[in-house]
């Protein structure tokens, strides 16, 4: 069986590959191709990062398509960053044709793959109306650990560590009120992993520093 998949990354070191499908494959030994063709391989799994407008225009084909949809913009409230993506994604080269609801490009990709994986309940119950072949996986870590953690006694400082994205730091200030309790019970250390800077727009675009969100 001759398995595509189109990347996050051509070198396949992006977060949403390594600890997706392609870090899958590898540790599985799954060959995969990176020039997925409708009515050529067999199975392509496209990421988010797919220019999904072509593949919408194409429509069905004899190729089984598998959409790893990660992030959770079927739920997204509206907001500036929602309503500008799909002009901005198609001015800056990430779509072929130009769908000024990248929301719905994403609804209708749902509806044309065979299968959808996502990473959340509530994100498989928002695309179950748009395909009834829908399987939450986690992101695949097996190959990012290195050791595991047997003793969680905590010490005289409670040290809560956090790995990801600069832009999802900003969820913590749901967890504020949480966080100040905890602190004064016990000193708390957040540490924070990510990277310095974080871009503005499609991953790559307009960088910032990231002490600014932490501020």
């Amino acid at each position: 069986m001759q398995v595509s998949y189109i990347p996050v990354s051509s070198s396949l070191t992006a977060p949403g590959d390594r600890r997706r499908f392609a870090g899958f494959a590898k540790h599985c030994g799954i060959p995969i191709s990176l020039e997925g063709k409708p009515d050529v391989s067999e199975v392509v799994v496209l990421s988010q990062a797919a220019d999904l407008s072509s593949w919408v225009k194409t429509g069905k084909t004899k190729t089984k398509l598998i959409f790893d949809f990660c992030d959770a913009y079927l739920l997204e409230s509206p907001n500036w960053r929602k309503s500008l993506r799909g002009s901005v994604k198609f001015t800056f080269g990430k779509t072929k044709h130009l769908h000024l609801s990248y929301t719905k490009l994403l609804a209708q990709t749902c509806k044309l793959a065979d299968a959808v994986v996502c990473t959340t309940e509530a994100q498989k119950q928002s695309i179950l109306q748009y395909c009834d072949n829908v399987h939450i996986i986690q992101d695949f870590q097996e190959n990012e650990v290195s050791c595991i953690k047997t003793d969680y006694r905590s010490s005289d400082v409670f040290n809560l560590v956090w790995e990801g994205f600069p832009f999802n730091i900003s969820t913590f200030r749901f967890l504020d009120k949480v966080l100040a309790r905890i602190n004064k019970e016990k000193p708390l250390a957040l540490h924070l992993l990510t990277d310095i800077e974080y871009p503005l727009a499609l991953g790559t675009h307009f960088h910032q520093p990231t002490k600014k969100i932490i501020n």
